[in-house]
């Protein structure tokens, strides 16, 4: 009868050694980019060109890339920054670096509206796509956002 129940024992602790083991894949596959530069409020000096960096080693950032949005108005919906109608924003891909990093080096244009020759506030995110993960809205896994400023 004792042999039974060590069974039983043993298929549990197994089930739970499988289960903490495909733990961490699952996490993972939901964590988004790391911000890395600039910092959070930071200072920009306009017309300057400042390089924003993020760290995301996930398989689906290097197939799929990782975004970038900067917005003058900080319009949050389900958790993604909303990409501005206008000029004072930008949206684009990053560029793969080693090490699971990404840069993005906005162009500098010179009208007056554009974000690195306006003064103010702004707010920046990154994101890459995972359709795999099924509680996140539009296959988006996106970073905390952070802000800067332009003076």
């Amino acid at each position: 009868m004792q042999h039974h129940g060590l069974g039983r024992h043993l298929l549990a602790a197994l089930a739970l050694v499988l289960i903490l083991l495909a733990a961490p894949a699952v996490a993972s596959a939901a964590v988004g980019p790391t911000l890395l530069t600039p910092s959070k409020h930071a200072v920009i000096a306009h017309g300057t060109r400042p390089t924003f960096s993020v760290r995301d080693r996930s398989v689906n950032a290097r197939k799929y890339e990782v975004w970038i949005t900067i917005s003058s108005k900080k319009r949050v919906k389900h958790g993604e920054l909303q990409i501005d109608r206008g000029p004072s924003g930008a949206f684009s891909h990053m560029r793969r670096r080693a090490h699971g990093r990404y840069t993005y080096r906005p162009p500098l244009y010179t009208f007056p509206t554009y974000f690195l020759q306006r003064p103010g506030t702004y707010w920046w995110q990154a994101h890459h796509i995972d359709c795999s993960v099924p509680t996140v809205r539009n296959c988006h896994i996106v970073s905390p956002i952070r802000s800067f400023r332009v003076v």
